[in-house]
């Protein structure tokens, strides 16, 4: 099921409203009609099923149908391990990798890395990372990150 996050105040008993970004996703992009049914996420960690009742140009109204708390965290923490990329894509896995449920990111540079951090900008980029997925998360812990020059193999 598709899933949209929208602000607490869209939620009104056991309705919600449907902004035009969502709306238009729904109608246009989707080519749904009334009657499809979607989750919706309101940031407070509780999540809703919901029904479209109606679908406007610029709005629309949805049925709640069930509300849960959301089960969105891995039952298992992960760790992954990654030779440094090339320009900003340290941002972008960290992003991915968040939004996945990564719980570790090991950031080292191997012997045909093309890019090459010096000692001094590793732990800046590190908390760089860090920031950006701070912004992504409400109930979460942000991730761990370690840089290292190289990994270590273990007998």
């Amino acid at each position: 099921m598709q899933r949209y996050f929208l602000p607490r105040v869209s939620f009104v008993n056991d309705t919600a409203t449907l902004p035009a970004d969502v709306v238009h996703h729904i109608g246009t992009v989707l080519r749904e009609t009334p009657g499809y049914r979607m989750v919706l996420l309101d940031g407070t960690g509780l999540e809703y099923e919901a029904e479209v009742v109606t679908l406007e140009k610029k709005t629309g109204t949805a049925r709640i149908l069930e509300r849960r708390q959301a089960t969105t965290e891995l039952p298992v923490d992960v760790t992954l391990a990654y030779a440094l990329p090339k320009g900003d894509k340290v941002e972008l896995v960290a992003q991915k990798g968040t939004e996945l449920g990564m719980h570790h990111f090991w950031v080292f540079e191997s012997k045909r890395s093309v890019a090459k951090w010096d000692a001094k900008k590793a732990p800046k980029k590190s908390n760089g990372s860090k920031k950006s997925c701070r912004k992504r998360l409400s109930n979460r812990i942000v991730p761990s990150y370690r840089c290292a020059n190289t990994l270590q193999h273990g007998n």
